[in-house]
């Protein structure tokens, strides 16, 4: 027998498998059937092609598309020689999807999981690896790093749950609250060719992340494509890889379960009557609402993405969670007495809104992203009842659930090495840490401990260069703000990083000496106690040292600057306390008059170093006082008064006592002078739980002085 000439071989070799299927068309069809052939449509752009009952294809119907099919199969393998043919299709493919996702709509109405199929379906995975292959197979190129494209095919993924960056080829698909000049900004070149998604997330779909003792094992997720196909053939959820592990450098493999916000009927109702709810109740008063937020809340915080949130919330208000609008507006509304341009204009009651903003949260905890994280963290700040002098156990149980929320959304891993947008890992950094410094904070007030374990997380700290990212607004957005508001705030910036630092120093204190296990190894070891206390010491001086000169405690002469620095260095003074506290175990009547103990040691170190508290409220003005504070500053203000106290009933002789009733002096008259320029409710919300506490000890003082052994503390 001769043996077939090379050319032969050649062409044999592309010609695809002898044996095929014998396929039909016009009945229904599953998906990735081999039996009942695809729709000319599906099968050009690689499209899954399902049909129900008969044509047309869900895609198709969704698209209004003939949906036919010819006989002719199309080649199964191309030739090396027509890879910059190939490359010109994938680019040409590229462009339409962009221009098509552009047009796309909404999701239906009738809760059909493929019906709201934008163009980008089977053909994301089918474009990742047809460019990776012929990047394989070029001689000229080099190899691109290994990724395991994303467990498609997926599709009801919708636009802006995806990017693909390919040297000059730029797929993204744009969230439909955004503009195509948006996309621009957010995206962001790749040399090596890598692919990578832009946002983990987008409309009607979330992405949740997997753990280590997740459903499956995630190197075997590594390995292969994972999706769930529900009961009609539709995809319920896929697997996405973000990042493919490295055993080497100990880094495991992170995969997040792209999953469909398909929820029961009743809980969309639900969702939409809360909607229209707090829409009914803002009337017209939105922007102006999310005006006065950006205006007097949000530098204070810096918990929203202030650019994608005003450019979702100008394309259409509601396409933001209610959860967030909801708290927007509530906050908005609690410093409407405070804009000049409000004057005379009736505010929708912040107590009903911050009421429906909790109930919206409830609703969205089935699929939680972003957006439901940021609402969680500024439901934190609701103003407490006017009869509330100890702190809300409401405030501890929501920051617990933005923990969860933050925890379910992969961000306590660090995505420094993850194939996605550098804005998407500075949006997931800044929001993790806003989470972990209302964890800390929050446990405070009722001694807990935090909900944070220490070494549950390995997101690396962020820098102002990151959070500066998503604060710059132009365009349309700009109809919300004032034009001021629209620049970035760098000081803004860096008293959010400067809290974080804070925040850390905070935490090492209360893991080493706050819980009851610290406690018992510690008590008894004076010295390890000290020596770490001292460490602990350092760094809170380094903290006051280092710190950004533009968050220092003078208060900026600009009339339009409605921010200060104060609440940052009234969060100084609460690690101090706890740390002068903890240093001073223990601290009960029989020390006072044991000269070796602690207390008694280091009770002048502890008078001297707080001294200047009073200095620090002395320096409050009144722009400053009746600025936004934030919830934790109330408790903040209370531990730090509550101290003074502790020190004048700890008072070892009786010129100690002498002194330290004239700080609690200085201190009282302070705080008396701030309740006077007090012109707001969140101001005297701050001020009262503190001063009930001094004004009782001052109505018992003379008793405590002269029975001090008979009084309890």
């Amino acid at each position: 027998m001769a043996s077939p000439s090379p050319g032969d071989v050649e062409s044999s070799a592309y010609r695809g498998p002898a044996f095929r299927v014998r396929s039909e068309f016009g009945g229904s069809r599953t998906w990735r059937s081999r039996k009942s052939r695809p729709c000319d449509a599906c099968r050009g752009r690689k499209t899954a092609c399902i049909i129900e009952t008969a044509p047309p294809c869900l895609f198709c119907k969704s698209r209004n598309l003939p949906c036919e099919s010819s006989s002719r199969l199309p080649p199964r393998r191309r030739r090396r020689h027509e890879s910059h043919d190939q490359e010109k299709l994938i680019s040409l493919t590229a462009t339409e999807i962009v221009e098509m996702s552009s047009h796309s709509g909404n999701s239906s109405e009738d809760g059909e999981p493929l019906t709201s199929l934008d163009v980008l379906v089977d053909e994301t995975p089918n474009i990742v690896e047809t460019v990776h292959s012929q990047r394989r197979s070029s001689a000229s190129s080099p190899p691109a790093p290994a990724y395991t494209s994303p467990p498609m095919p997926m599709p009801s993924i919708s636009p802006g749950s995806i990017s693909i960056h390919h040297e000059s080829e730029h797929l993204e698909l744009l969230p439909q609250s955004c503009s195509p000049s948006a996309s621009i900004a957010r995206s962001v070149s790749n040399s090596t060719g890598t692919p990578r998604l832009s946002w983990l997330e987008g409309e009607q779909r979330t992405a949740h992340s997997i753990g280590l003792s997740g459903e499956q094992d995630t190197n075997l997720l590594a390995s292969l494509r994972s999706i769930i196909v529900n009961e009609r053939n539709g995809v319920d959820n896929g697997v996405i890889q973000v990042f493919p592990g490295d055993p080497g450098c100990g880094e495991p493999p992170i995969h997040f379960n792209m999953v469909l916000d398909d929820l029961p009927e009743p809980d969309k109702a639900a969702r939409r009557e809360i909607s229209d709810a707090i829409e009914e109740l803002v009337g017209e008063h939105g922007p102006r609402l999310v005006s006065l937020f950006f205006k007097y809340v949000h530098p204070m915080t810096y918990i929203v993405a202030k650019s994608r949130f005003l450019r979702a919330y100008y394309s259409d208000a509601v396409s933001v969670p209610a959860s967030l609008r909801g708290v927007i507006y509530a906050l908005g509304a609690n410093s409407w007495k405070r804009d000049p341009q409000c004057a005379g204009l009736t505010p929708p009651s912040s107590y009903t809104l911050f009421q429906r903003a909790h109930w919206a949260l409830h609703t969205e905890t089935h699929a939680p992203n972003k957006w439901t994280l940021q609402a969680a963290l500024l439901l934190i700040h609701e103003r407490p009842g006017d009869n509330f002098t100890m702190e809300t156990p409401r405030t501890w149980i929501v920051a617990s659930k933005a923990t969860a929320i933050a925890q379910m959304l992969g961000l306590h891993r660090d995505p420094r090495l993850w194939k996605i947008a550098p804005l998407e890992k500075s949006v997931r950094r800044k929001l993790w840490w806003a989470t972990y410094m209302a964890d800390v904070w929050a446990s405070l007030y009722h001694g807990n401990p935090p909900h944070i374990a220490k070494d549950s997380f390995t997101t690396s700290p962020i820098q102002i260069e990151e959070i500066l990212m998503d604060e710059d607004v132009n365009e349309d957005p700009l109809n919300f703000i004032e034009p001021s508001l629209a620049s970035i705030d760098v000081t803004a910036c860096a008293r959010f990083v400067e809290s974080v630092k804070l925040s850390r120093i905070l935490r090492e204190l209360l893991d080493s000496f706050y819980s009851d296990q610290a406690y018992k190894t510690t008590i008894t070891d004076t010295k390890t106690r000290e020596s770490k206390l001292f460490e602990i010491e350092k760094q809170l001086e380094s903290w006051m040292l280092l710190r950004a000169s533009c968050v220092g405690i003078m208060q900026s002469d600009d009339p339009q600057d409605y921010t200060t620095n104060a609440p940052l260095h009234l969060s100084y003074y609460a690690v101090k306390t706890l740390h002068l506290r903890a240093l001073m175990w223990p601290s009960h009547m029989a020390a006072k008059t044991d000269p070796k103990s602690a207390l008694r040691r280091y009770y002048d170190k502890a008078l001297r170093e707080f001294s200047p508290f009073v200095d620090f409220l002395d320096s409050i003005d009144s722009r400053s006082l009746n600025s936004f504070w934030g919830d934790h500053a109330r408790s903040q203000l209370v531990l730090c008064g509550n101290f003074l106290v502790f020190l004048f009933l700890m008072a070892p002789t009786s010129d100690k006592v002498q002194e330290t009733f004239r700080l609690l002096e200085g201190v009282y008259s302070a705080l008396k002078r701030c309740r006077d320029m007090a012109e707001n409710e969140e101001a005297v919300a701050l001020l009262r739980p503190v001063l009930l506490r001094v004004e009782t000890l001052f109505t018992q003082a003379a008793r405590i002085m002269d029975t001090r052994d008979e009084i309890p503390i």
